[in-house]
């Protein structure tokens, strides 16, 4: 006498072990951002924070281990060299992950909701933080590092409040004062 399992008990099996793989794969492709970092309730999703080597040069996403998207005009401003501090909330992954070293990728970024192709140039460079600081909130690391230096033209605190507001409703929350090395030419 063969002992064999009733066809019920083998199918329930199957369909056990094809649940618990979907659910395996699903649940790992909701958990990672799209570079591969872990998901945290403040970021979004494929704005930065990619786990991986730095590569010289330009690599398939850019060549470093840490993305920072910034709209134009500020991207433009960077690559002449006339923004040197970028502000930055004091969140996840910034406040974690960077440091002075570390190297980053910095990519124009086109205004929330906008789908219009950008014109020629230059769309992403790769750089290094020189130093962070951290701020009890925007007005306070505008007047310590310069309005002109986080948003050239700029001339008050309050116009650089205002800005900041677009990127980040409360302005009173604790935030990052980032330089950056100037971009190669």
């Amino acid at each position: 006498m063969q002992n064999t399992l009733p066809w019920w008990a083998i199918a329930l099996i199957v369909v056990v072990v094809l649940v618990v793989l979907v659910a395996m794969v699903w649940g790992w492709g909701r958990s990672k951002s799209y570079y591969g970092g872990e998901f945290d309730e403040l970021d979004s999703p494929g704005e930065y924070d990619y786990d991986g080597d730095y590569i010289e040069g330009d690599g398939i996403l850019g060549g470093g281990p840490f993305r920072i998207s910034v709209r134009d005009p500020w991207y433009t401003e960077m690559l002449q060299g006339k923004k040197l501090v970028e502000a930055r909330l004091d969140k996840k992954p910034f406040s974690t992950r960077l440091k002075a070293g570390s190297p980053v990728t910095v990519v124009r970024s086109r205004p929330h909701g906008s789908t219009e192709e950008y014109p020629g140039g230059r769309y992403k460079y790769n750089t290094k933080v020189k130093r962070i600081d951290k701020y009890k909130d925007i007005e306070a690391l505008l007047k310590a590092e310069g309005v002109g230096k986080v948003y050239p033209g700029k001339k008050t605190a309050a116009e650089g409040v205002e800005i900041f507001r677009e990127f980040a409703p409360d302005v009173t929350l604790p935030v990052l004062a980032i330089e950056l090395a100037a971009p190669e030419k």
